[in-house]
C-alpha cells in the first residue's frame, strides 16, 4: 500500500535555503557570508533570514550575494547596507567556467563549488594561481578581510 508523505512533518528544505558559505578567518571571525541566488524567485530576505542566526552572535560586516549572471557584495556596516558596494560579473570572475555557464550546463552544487574554489584563491594568493577580482576587493578593503581566511559551509557549522 502506498502513503503518501506528510506534507506537515516533511522537513527537507529547498536547495536555496541549504547552501551558503562564510569566510572565517584564522582567529574565527566571519567577515563573510555568501548566498547564492539560483532561482528568480528568491528574494533579498532569504539570504538575511541564514544570516540572522549568525548576527545574534557576531556581526558579520560583509555579505555576498551570487547568481549566475552577477556577485553583489554588501557592507552591513553601512546605514545604506542594502545598496552593494561591489558588483562583480560572475562569468568575468570565472573565466574557466564561463562558457559552461553561459550555456545553462552548470547548476547548484558544481556552482557553489566553483564559487568556493574562487573565494578559496582569493584568500590564498601563494597557491600561485592568478585570480579575478583581487582589485576590485581591494576596492572596498575586502581583501585584507579574506587573507587568510578559510571558506566554509555554513550549514555544516550550524
Amino acid at each position: 500500500m502506498y502513503i503518501p508523505a506528510d506534507t506537515d512533518t516533511y522537513t527537507e528544505q529547498p536547495f536555496y535555503k541549504k547552501f551558503a558559505l562564510m569566510v572565517q578567518r584564522p582567529t574565527g571571525e566571519i567577515v563573510m557570508v555568501v548566498d547564492f541566488r539560483l532561482t528568480d524567485w528568491l528574494n533579498f530576505n532569504d539570504m538575511l533570514e541564514k544570516l540572522a542566526p549568525i548576527q545574534a552572535e557576531q556581526l558579520v560586516p560583509y555579505t555576498m550575494l551570487v547568481d549566475y549572471e552577477n556577485i553583489f557584495i554588501f557592507d552591513f556596516r553601512l546605514s545604506n547596507w542594502q545598496e552593494p558596494i561591489l558588483k562583480l560579473s560572475t562569468l568575468e570572475m570565472l573565466p574557466e567556467e564561463a562558457t559552461l555557464i553561459r550555456e545553462g550546463n552548470v547548476f547548484g552544487w558544481s556552482f557553489v563549488k566553483f564559487i568556493r574554489f574562487w573565494l578559496d584563491y582569493l584568500a590564498h594568493p601563494n597557491y600561485g594561481k592568478t585570480v579575478p577580482g583581487v582589485k576590485e576587493l581591494e576596492s572596498v578593503g575586502l581583501m585584507t578581510q579574506i587573507l587568510g581566511a578559510k571558506i566554509r559551509d555554513l550549514v555544516q557549522e550550524g
